[in-house]
């Protein structure tokens, strides 16, 4: 899904194939002088309604935890599923 203001494309959704009865929501973008007037949240309902017509029943997404789309996830009721651990190991070290 685009966000398009004239021939500038300022918004864009990736919308993943439903896989049983949920379908992913990959990343959303919205362009650095448009944010902060409601796209990103327009832009996932309207990724909702799409989702609904193609025969899913849940939509996931992902965010790291200090991205500001976690808020808006909230705001959509979305619910946290799970928790993703990060490792790390420094190289050069058994």
């Amino acid at each position: 899904i685009l966000i398009i203001d004239g021939i500038e494309m300022v918004g864009l959704i990736s919308l993943g194939e439903v896989e049983g009865n949920s379908i992913n929501i990959g990343y959303t973008a919205i362009s650095s002088q448009y944010r902060r007037r409601g796209l990103s949240k327009a832009i996932k309902i309207k990724a909702f309604l799409l989702a609904k017509e193609l025969g899913a029943e849940y939509v996931t997404t992902q965010n790291h935890l200090l991205n500001p789309m976690l808020q808006i996830n909230q705001q959509l009721n979305f619910v946290e599923y799970t928790r993703d651990i990060t490792f790390v190991k420094q190289l050069g070290s058994t």
